[in-house]
């Protein structure tokens, strides 16, 4: 038994339901933690009661006792466009708008929406998040270590001419961001409509190299779908009234999820975000080419832009692994995902809650490739500890 000057300063924390992301959830089970915040040992009560009672007085919280949660999918740099966007317009609307207030903007106000997004995330029980990236904008804030952030610097381009250039600018950020104390980097594609098959040729190549994680925006919006199969439609009268050139964007004769995947790198971890618009037989087909896959839901974000769910049902019943994210403030109301897992709660009630932890838990832990500390409670990690009370409610305990 260790000294009970060692003892005296661990945590004896308890709940109504512990939720360990490794098992089934410990009714009234014991939490151990040393000082430093690692798990010392997870007990069930009866495990707990046949040791000494007198070691310490347990600490007991209502509801649910959980990991800190990973938000796999967020645009930090839009945070300082936080309702400023009008909701429900559509893809096309939102681009627009979103082209219309990004830039100039004052710095200061950026880096201050960046650090209260942040804190909104730190009171909301975030430990890590997988943040995409088109600028520098957000290194000052991630360098200050208070969260584990995945950069995923996220490449646009459809002219193939310029695709060499693309992956060479997007290298350059990426390493940038390899300074951030607690975290890592990569490149990503933006999404099927926004990316030439030359460019995904390069990023593949390089994904293979680094065995990086890749995330990309699949199917997302009606629009993006009629722009990808004639070019036309809200989504193409924008792009024309803005004067970008979509000519070397193909035409898709088949559902773009069925055109982009093979392009993407195969044995890498790979991410689809939103998924609004995927149908159930594209679900089960994508988990055959695709090894290691991770299907995102940002609930939130979708009924922001498009007013519409995924069809979250079929994903399940497909064995899919699940993830969960917020995207960002200029879709969002919050960055909170026990916000996103209400609304998936509220559309589809029969979606148990230790379901849902787990999409916010361990699955976005093994996207990040950070499972080795985050994600659950286990012996030797240090995940960060929330407390979900009865009322859904998150506080953050360690």
């Amino acid at each position: 038994m260790p000294p009970l000057s060692f003892l005296c300063r661990m945590r004896f924390l308890s709940a109504d339901n512990i939720f360990t992301a490794i098992g089934p959830p410990l009714k009234q089970g014991i939490v151990i933690l040393n000082e430093d915040g690692t798990i010392a040992d997870v007990l069930t009560k009866q495990q707990y009661s046949q040791q000494d009672s007198n070691r310490e007085k347990v600490e007991h919280f209502k509801g649910w006792l959980c990991p800190g949660f990973i938000n796999s999918h967020c645009h930090l740099e839009l945070s300082y466009l936080k309702g400023t966007i009008n909701e429900k317009t559509g893809m096309s609307g939102f681009i627009s708008q979103l082209l219309q207030h990004r830039f100039p903007f004052n710095e200061e106000v950026m880096q201050q929406s960046y650090i209260d997004a942040e804190q909104e995330m730190l009171r909301n029980g975030i430990v890590a998040v997988g943040d995409i990236s088109n600028f520098h904008h957000t290194l000052n804030i991630k360098k200050k270590g208070r969260l584990y952030y995945h950069t995923f610097v996220e490449l646009t381009g459809l002219d193939p001419y310029e695709a060499g250039n693309i992956i060479d600018k997007g290298n350059l950020l990426k390493e940038k961001f390899k300074d951030v104390p607690q975290g890592n980097s990569s490149l990503s594609p933006h999404a099927p409509y926004s990316v030439s098959p030359r460019l995904f040729t390069l990023l593949k190549d390089s994904c293979y190299v680094d065995d990086e994680p890749v995330t990309i925006h699949m199917q997302e919006s009606a629009e993006e779908m009629q722009f990808m199969y004639n070019k036309t439609g809200a989504l193409a009268d924008l792009f024309t009234k803005l004067k970008f050139d979509f000519s070397g964007l193909p035409l898709f004769e088949e559902r773009p999820i069925k055109i982009v995947l093979p392009q993407l790198p195969n044995c890498n971890r790979v991410q689809l975000v939103h998924n609004t618009y995927t149908e159930k037989n594209e679900i089960t087909w994508a988990n055959t080419i695709i090894k290691n896959l991770y299907w995102c839901l940002c609930p939130n974000a979708n009924i922001y832009i498009e007013n519409k769910l995924p069809d979250i049902p079929s994903i399940i019943a497909a064995n899919a692994v699940i993830t969960l994210g917020t995207d960002s403030l200029a879709s969002n109301h919050s960055l909170n995902l026990m916000d996103e897992m209400k609304v998936i709660q509220k559309h589809f009630p029969e979606i148990k809650i230790d379901t849902m932890l787990s999409w916010a838990t361990i699955n976005g832990a093994k996207f990040l490739g950070i499972e080795k500390q985050y994600g659950s409670l286990e012996k030797g990690k240090q995940p960060g500890i929330i407390n979900i009370d009865p009322e859904m409610l998150v506080t953050r305990v360690l």
